[in-house]
């Protein structure tokens, strides 16, 4: 897949500010958009005037170039100013003839030139000048001393000369069509919806420049008499007023009275918020536009291709939208054809004689392209807009107003294989969304029969797509019954699933005042933060991972040496008798085929993240396990890996150096019969169904510096939400700190109780949670999903540059010796479970304490940090009530949420940014110990899961209690039992990352 990314980055940067250049010193200011793809790009307040003639008549004609208000794809846009002196009586000339609302000979346009080769050289010259000066003469240097690929740069300019010249073409067809379209003529009833071509012009220098009707934003004429002493500005683009709803402020844009009060006072309509349904009416506006001009384009047999905000004018003049920026588009007309041209284009191989039609590459948005990326002519290729335009419009209707939340929805639609139900239903049991969806559900309810239009829209088949005719017939008539007060039944419309989200979607609240005993006190001085030393020393052997996943960039060699169990090692070590003795311990009881760390090269990926120690078990490529298939299995999954990821997971497993001891025996008639002691423990985590992994997970076991009998194992599951950014660095600092508060050096004595570990424990965590949010506070877009701009893909579930990344965690820390007792941190909706099998003697009592027939194979079970829960909601009422901005739960879709600025949580613990702790989503964990002496004599078999929500989302607390048990006792590994936890969920419906950790305890009678 092509996307041109090398093309776009090098149109992206600006020009110099030389003499000879077209731009002057960018002002830091939110755009106002001009003429083509100017959602990123900067104002110049200071003119640079040039002169350019029409190609024509080049002593008559004169385009004087100002402001800079945009560079596109492939051009620079300004704002230009027509002065033609010539005679328009000459019946002969054909420019003449051509008829205009406004004089040629006064006339402001928008003025676009294509890059040249000059222009792409020195921009990408300005790329890699480090200290941005832009002196000639160190310019001339770094030309000199630099190789210079000019056919490269000669290549791409005249693509850059080709997408002007499609433009040219399929607006000056399509206005040549207008006067036979019936309702779009001089007597039409519609607006016209796309720039006028004027002309092409060519400068001193023999640039070329098209001029294009100008758009102005309402303020001023497009005459040059009433523009003489003013600053003439462009219409708005669609991005641009998205952008302003979002940050800019009611001074900037007006009061905002809903969500898309800037759309409307752009676009010029009447404010009918008074009524309460501006949003909708804006949406009803904008949809019928939207349809109508793409209509407009498809009846004159051409398809856009890049329809975006970014290329969506707002006309106050027509309150309407213009669509710009034609580059990318094709006209499906062949202009010179012959029959076997015409059968090759059919078949998808040469583009027919139709301009604009290239195969194999195209320049387009990857968040509003359809997903065949390119068309094909047997293949209702004009759908592609019908793809675009549902994408703009579902941006608008769930207030997806940062880029990287509209590139979160888009991933989120192809995972669920563009499935409008499939994407509302996992939306809906999100732990993290953007707020817009109830207003959004809101209003597709109140027109029946819009949101099955949209899921036709949105179809992965271009031939099952409508029209977009017949989309703009539907969204009249649904809003033609809707003015006439014509109920229509939503399930008759919409299908049962919406119908049943509709009936769920009622707002309703909670009162917690009464709901349990809190401290209100506590409340009333918080501090969210504390100075912690960062740098604490760690007096102990490293923790030591037994389980991690390791992510490597795919450009690179990943630096590893593997090699099955059975390899001729002796050579490869020589004197090395450390790493041989470690190679002969790891293989020692392992399969033919399995494979296993060698060596890492020095210098490597895997040697630069210094976690690697030789006989490391290579147990996963990605989501995939990896069994004793051989090391040719594992370099045949590693070439099938997505081609779109640039990253590559794998998962590894090492022995621990810890060995199950024996119970000691009992020394008083009140010693417990039975004790517990880790005998085996594993980990996994896979995406499932989406694209990105925001989960993370911590299997460490740790020996005290003076004391080698004794060995502790931590185990953890954290579920990053918004991005990884949290997730991460709990898993990544957790074991460190713990060992920190653990083991410090004023300690006379090694305390190992339970009591010791769980405030150890929960120690660490305060700290991580600290430090975190002080470091995101003061830079919040580091602790941010990471997101690919030119790609489209964010690293997250959804997000947004100004949402911290969150996260909850669940985690056990117990003894690998005569284990009495397991310490287990709790916060947010992760869970750690304690499960067994009921002795036969208890079962009676079993089933009297649980109430069911069959006694409960649970043993313990934390509690999940909900806004339902009546603990959480007491103390966040108490909370609101001794004077914190606390917010409340709100039930909505059957479910209880948090409001949290843009976004809803579903959880009412867990670790964030400042901003969303001062609401009350806090950080403070449950700290519980558990007695497994206690636990022995009700159950044998005992084991320890811990899980993200993923896995509880399909499965409860008994299904995962029996599968561990079940697959225990057929002889599996913990290892194994974790993968089956997390395959299984996927395989029934979970829409979340999934991730779990198992420990075996093992019980012995006295």
């Amino acid at each position: 897949m092509k996307w041109l990314p090398q093309l776009l980055t090098l149109c992206a940067f600006q020009l110099n500010n030389r003499s000879d250049a077209f731009t002057s010193t960018a002002t830091p200011r939110i755009p106002r958009a001009g003429f083509f793809n100017s959602g990123w790009e900067r104002q110049s307040d200071q003119k640079t005037t040039r002169y350019a003639t029409s190609s024509k008549k080049q002593d008559t004609t004169i385009l004087s170039v100002g402001k800079l208000v945009g560079r596109g794809s492939y051009g620079t846009v300004h704002i230009c100013n027509i002065n033609d002196s010539r005679d328009y009586d000459d019946p002969n000339d054909e420019q003449d003839q051509r008829s205009s609302d406004t004089p040629l000979r006064q006339r402001r346009v928008i003025g676009k030139r294509a890059w040249n080769q000059e222009d792409l050289i020195r921009m990408s010259m300005n790329a890699k000048m480090k200290n941005g000066n832009n002196g000639s003469d160190e310019e001339d240097s770094f030309l000199a001393n630099n190789n210079i690929d000019e056919k490269f740069f000669a290549e791409k300019a005249k693509r850059c000369k080709k997408y002007l010249d499609v433009e040219r073409h399929c607006l000056d067809k399509l206005l040549g069509l207008r006067d036979s379209f019936s309702d779009y003529g001089v007597d039409g009833s519609n607006p016209w919806q796309l720039p006028e071509l004027v002309g092409s012009f060519m400068d001193s220098e023999s640039n070329e420049w098209a001029a294009f009707s100008f758009i102005s934003n309402g303020d001023d004429a497009n005459d040059m008499e009433s523009s003489s002493s003013s600053n003439p500005k462009a219409a708005m683009s669609l991005s641009d007023a998205i952008s302003l709803q979002k940050w800019g402020s009611d001074v900037d844009v007006g009061q905002k009275t809903h969500r898309l009060s800037v759309v409307q006072q752009a676009l010029g309509l009447e404010d009918n918020n008074n009524n309460g349904d501006g949003f909708g009416q804006t949406l009803d506006h904008i949809l019928q536009s939207l349809l109508r001009v793409v209509s407009c384009v498809h009846r004159g047999n051409v398809v856009h291709r890049d329809i975006k905000p970014d290329n969506l004018l707002l006309d106050p003049t027509s309150k309407s939208l213009i669509l710009i920026d034609f580059g990318s588009a094709a006209d499906l007309d062949p202009s010179s054809i012959t029959f076997s041209s015409s059968i090759l284009a059919s078949l998808g191989i040469g583009a027919g004689g139709r301009v604009g039609l290239d195969i194999d590459v195209v320049a387009v948005s990857p968040i509003y392209a359809a997903p065949e990326v390119f068309i094909k002519l047997e293949k209702s290729p004009k759908t592609f807009d019908v793809f675009s335009s549902a994408m703009v419009f579902m941006q608008l209707l769930f207030s997806l107003f940062d880029q990287r939340t509209d590139a979160a929805f888009r991933q989120q639609l192809e995972e669920a294989d563009y499935n409008l139900d499939a994407w509302l239903a996992r939306e809906l049991s999100a732990k993290l969304r953007p707020t817009g969806i109830d207003e959004a559900v809101s209003y597709l309810g109140e027109r029946p029969g819009l949101y099955t239009l949209l899921k036709d829209m949105l179809r992965r088949d271009p031939n099952r797509r409508p029209s977009s005719l017949q989309a703009l017939e539907v969204v009249n008539d649904i809003l033609t019954k809707r003015a006439n007060g014509v109920v229509v039944a939503n399930e008759e419309e919409d299908g049962s699933f919406f119908a049943s989200v509709l009936e769920a979607s009622e707002f309703c609240e909670v009162d917690y005042a009464d709901a349990g005993a809190v401290d209100k006190n506590q409340y009333e001085s918080s501090s969210l933060t504390r100075e912690v030393d960062i740098a604490q020393k760690v007096v102990m052997s490293a923790p030591r991972p037994l389980n991690f996943v390791a992510s490597f960039e795919r450009a690179s060699s990943l630096g590893l040496m593997l090699a099955e169990a059975d390899a001729d090692v002796e050579e490869d070590y020589g004197d090395d008798a450390d790493k041989l003795g470690a190679w002969n311990t790891a293989i020692d009881g392992a399969l033919l085929g399995e494979v296993f760390v060698k060596d890492v090269v020095e210098g490597g990926q895997a040697d630069e993240m210094g976690i690697f120690e030789v006989g490391d078990r290579l147990t996963g490529v990605g989501d995939l396990a990896i069994g004793n298939e051989g090391f040719g299995h594992v370099v045949d999954m590693l070439g099938k890996q997505p081609e779109r990821s640039k990253t590559v997971s794998l998962h590894f497993t090492r022995k621990s150096m810890a060995t199950p001891l024996m119970p000691a025996a009992a020394t008083s008639a009140t010693s417990s019969s039975r004790v517990s002691s880790v005998i085996d423990q594993g980990a996994w985590s896979i995406s499932g169904r989406r694209n990105t992994q925001e989960d993370a997970f911590v299997l460490h076991e740790f020996r005290p510096p003076q004391n080698d009998a004794y060995h502790l194992l931590l185990a953890g599951v954290f579920d990053g939400h918004g991005g990884d950014a949290a997730s991460a660095t709990v898993s990544k600092f957790l074991p460190d700190r713990f060992a920190n508060s653990l083991f410090s050096e004023d300690r006379e004595t090694q305390d190992f109780s339970g009591q010791h570990l769980a405030s150890s424990i929960e120690e660490a965590w305060e700290s991580i949670c600290d430090s975190y949010r002080s470091g995101c506070d003061g830079d919040g877009e580091s602790c941010a999903a990471d997101y690919d701009a030119i790609e489209g893909i964010i690293k997250a579930g959804t997000g947004s540059k100004d949402l911290v990344a969150g996260t909850t965690a669940s985690a056990a820390i117990l003894r690998y010796d005569d284990a009495d007792e397991v310490s287990i941190l709790n916060c947010g909706d992760s869970r750690t479970i304690l499960v067994g099998k009921p002795r036969a003697s208890d079962e009676a009592s079993s089933q009297k304490l649980f109430g069911r027939r069959k006694p409960s194979l649970v043993h313990f079970c934390t509690r999940d940090h909900s806004p339902k829960d009546e603990i959480e909601g007491a103390r966040l009422q108490a909370g609101r009530e001794a004077g914190l901005d606390y917010s409340l739960p709100q039930c909505s879709m059957s479910r209880w949420w948090l409001s949290i600025g843009d976004y809803q949580y579903a959880v009412a613990r867990s670790l964030e940014g400042g901003f969303a702790t001062s609401k009350g989503i806090v950080s403070d964990p449950d700290i519980t110990t558990i007695s497994l002496n206690e636990m022995s004599v009700e159950r044998e078999i005992p084991s320890l899961v811990i899980a993200s929500d993923g896995l509880f989302e399909v499965l409860d607390n008994e299904q995962v209690a029996q599968i561990v048990l079940k697959l225990r006792m057929n002889g599996e590994n913990a290892s194994d039992v974790a993968k089956a936890l997390c395959t299984e969920a996927v395989r029934k419906g979970s829409s979340d990352n999934v991730s779990a950790v198992v420990v075996f305890l093992d019980d012995k009678q006295l």
